[in-house]
Parts: structure tokens; C-alpha cells; sequence
């Protein structure tokens, strides 16, 4: 699986525009995004860097077989899309641990910020 987001205004518009106006999808570029450190203690490196082309779309490949909740928690600002933290939470091997993590992350999310849930 992936997460794809875009990091400006333009790239906010191209990316509404694509999707009412089906083109052939561009390859990610060869520019890395740098993504927020992990800080849940079960997140998992992702094998591959994340990537961004010409129209700011950022897209991020999930590593395969890696059980729970991928979680990505943007942050909406003028200028676009701000990514604040990817994180992994295994609520199938360490359920009441990693669902109180969830939780209090979830809690501790200002307001008006976008969260992105993959399984």
C-alpha cells in the first residue's frame, strides 16, 4: 500500500483537477520527501524513501507484511499539506499497549488536522 498527499496550493489544485480529468499517472521523481521521525516504539522504517515529482505529489510505499494501523496526521496549512508524523500502531500482536498509544495520540491531535488510516 502507499499514502499520497500534496505539499502546496497548485499541487492541491492540479491533484483535484487529475481526478475529475483522468490523465496517465506521472512516476514519483527521484526527489526524496523527508518524513517526520517515528516516535511509537513499534513503527517500522519504510524500505523505501518517500517521494515527490514535479506537482508536489508526495507519495509515501508502505512496507509489505507489517500488521496495524499505518498512520499519517497532516497538518492543513495555507500553503498546503505539512506532514507532522507517520506512525505504525500494532494493535493485533500488542493490543492494550498499542491501542492506549493510539488513543492518547489521537487525543493529543490539535484540531483541524487530517489524519490518513491504512491497514
Amino acid at each position: 500500500g502507499w499514502f499520497s498527499f500534496v505539499t502546496g496550493a497548485r499541487a492541491k489544485r492540479a491533484r483535484i483537477d487529475s481526478f475529475f480529468k483522468p490523465k496517465t499517472p506521472k512516476k514519483a521523481g527521484p526527489v526524496t520527501f523527508a518524513l517526520p521521525k517515528r516516535k511509537n516504539p513499534v513503527s517500522t522504517n519504510l524500505e523505501k524513501e518517500a517521494t515527490v515529482d514535479d506537482d508536489g505529489v508526495v507519495r509515501v510505499e508502505l512496507p509489505k507484511n507489517r500488521v496495524g494501523l499505518w498512520f499519517l496526521d497532516l497538518d492543513p496549512k495555507p500553503s498546503g499539506l505539512a506532514c507532522v508524523a507517520l506512525e505504525r500502531f500494532d494493535l493485533y500482536n500488542k493490543v492494550e499497549e498499542q491501542t492506549a498509544a493510539f488513543h492518547a495520540y489521537v487525543e493529543a491531535m490539535p484540531a483541524g488536522r487530517v489524519a490518513l488510516i491504512s491497514i
